[in-house]
């Protein structure tokens, strides 16, 4: 899986980097006469590349912030200022580990949430005091939940212990440095004394850092109103999952939408239930189901949902809740 993973990430960046390099240089760029080209161009051309890079970098360096120093501030305030909640592992899977001292496991939590409902969650963790046996079946363990849940990761393990990762940082680094070295390069390459007159939009300082954009765009685009909607995955099911009441609903019909993830298909469930509040609600809910289970699925009358009281619109079915 990790191969098909690497060969998808050298596949992306071939066709940023190297590619347009290849159809570039491999024309008779030299042959071009620069003392034609208007220098004002060039300065529309050399400000768009840096405008570019300088929003690639800029905003790179804001993820990097984000899931790192912030992200670990987050942690700590959570930890400080969380509620409390108790956590029984009811199931312990190792997982491969490449340092003898620490072992990897994933480990299933069950607890109440927030508002007394009962929950499940799995819970990767690096295990630095495995003599201890702290992650065995059927100990407790405890959570520290955001009680707004604005605060990413929303909730922790109480006794957790956090480090800044410095390679993102270091590969930032050196690709910041790779582009600037490409700027003096390509200069000194192709000005032929007439400065940036060399540049245009086919040129890799400006065409490589459009479709790094472009295509980091479109990717998001995909993974997170396509796949992760469809697959419930989001901040939206951790809510549910923390803050979200139980409730039966009766499935008045289920049809086939026609959208396909990965040849399963998405269902839609027209549904009803009494809130907390003894109003009757009616709603739909739309998840990707397995092929061999639609049968069974359009069968079924009854489920049980979770849905959020601040926000009755967000539901979600408990099996779908407990599976995140």
């Amino acid at each position: 899986m990790k191969i098909f993973k690497y060969f998808w990430i050298l596949l992306f960046f071939y066709f940023i980097f190297v590619h347009p390099a290849i159809i570039y240089y491999g024309t008779d760029f030299r042959n071009v006469n620069l003392s034609r080209v208007d220098p004002k161009e060039s300065f529309v051309y050399l400000a768009l590349s840096v405008a570019l890079w300088s929003f690639i970098f800029g905003f790179s360096f804001y993820l990097l912030m984000k899931y790192s120093f912030i992200k670990q501030k987050n942690i700590s305030q959570i930890i400080r200022n969380g509620v409390r909640l108790p956590a029984r592992i009811i199931e312990v899977r190792p997982l491969k580990s490449f340092n003898k001292k620490i072992e990897l496991k994933t480990i299933s939590l069950e607890f109440d949430n927030l508002e007394g409902e009962r929950v499940w969650q799995k819970i990767d963790i690096n295990d630095s005091r495995p003599q201890e046996k702290r992650f065995e079946m059927g100990k407790t363990l405890y959570l520290r939940v955001d009680e707004n849940l604005k605060r990413s990761p929303f909730f922790v393990l109480e006794d957790i212990r956090t480090k800044i990762n410095p390679i993102p940082y270091i590969i930032w680094i050196v690709f910041l440095s790779g582009v600037l070295y490409y700027y003096d390069y390509s200069y000194d390459l192709e000005n032929a004394g007439y400065g940036w007159r060399f540049l245009s939009f086919s040129h890799p300082l400006i065409s490589s850092a459009g479709f790094l954009i472009f295509f980091s765009g479109i990717f998001y685009l995909i993974f997170r109103f396509l796949i992760f909607k469809k697959l419930n995955i989001g901040k939206e099911s951790i809510i549910l999952k923390f803050r979200g009441l139980k409730a039966y609903a009766k499935i008045i019909r289920a049809e086939q939408t026609g959208t396909y993830i990965n040849e399963q298909p998405e269902i839609q469930f027209d549904i009803e239930f009494t809130d907390h509040t003894g109003n009757m609600r009616r709603t739909k809910i739309r998840k990707i189901v397995s092929l061999v289970d639609v049968g069974s699925v359009k069968l079924e009358t009854e489920k049980e949902i979770f849905y959020d009281k601040k926000n009755p619109d967000s539901i979600m079915f408990e099996e779908d809740i407990n599976s995140i």
